[in-house]
């Protein structure tokens, strides 16, 4: 696969969930800086155990509150495709998309609710409404 052609399905999934979410969290999504690479740098890997595999990174400029996860007025956060780990495990870019985008919506791999792979694109609106009405925080994920 070529990267221009990794970039179209990615982009392709992060515009089918934006289509897919209520308002606020859709102005979340899209108020993210959406970049791609080959592989995590090193400076990526920091933080993470040597053996990890990272898919995609979600980074922000600080801490944000719940409230301030759907405020478009601050600086957006930036999560980093990695296209080369992606590829090379098969995930889908509905499965990498959306778990990043659990990450954008201030969800974190502590307590996570799971959407299953193959789960239809009409049932993720109401799985994230009920994840986001929580004050715990938990993460979309694929779970393979």
């Amino acid at each position: 696969m070529t990267p221009e052609e990794f970039r179209y399905q990615m982009d392709m999934a992060i515009y089918t969930l934006v289509l897919s979410l209520p308002p606020a969290e859709a102005a979340a999504i899209e108020n993210t800086r959406w970049l791609y690479a080959a592989r995590p740098t090193a400076a990526d890997m920091a933080g993470f155990p040597p053996t990890s595999t990272l898919l995609g990174l979600y980074t922000a400029p600080r801490e944000y509150s719940r409230a301030e996860l759907l405020d478009p007025s601050l600086p957006p956060p930036t999560i980093t495709l990695f296209a080369g780990n992606i590829l090379a495990l098969g995930y889908t870019a509905k499965q990498v998309v959306t778990h990043e985008a659990g990450h954008r919506l201030g969800y974190d791999h502590g307590s996570a609710p799971v959407i299953p792979c193959g789960t239809e694109r009409s049932a993720l609106p109401e799985v994230v409404r009920a994840v986001t009405s929580r004050t715990a925080t938990a993460l979309i994920t694929c779970g393979c």
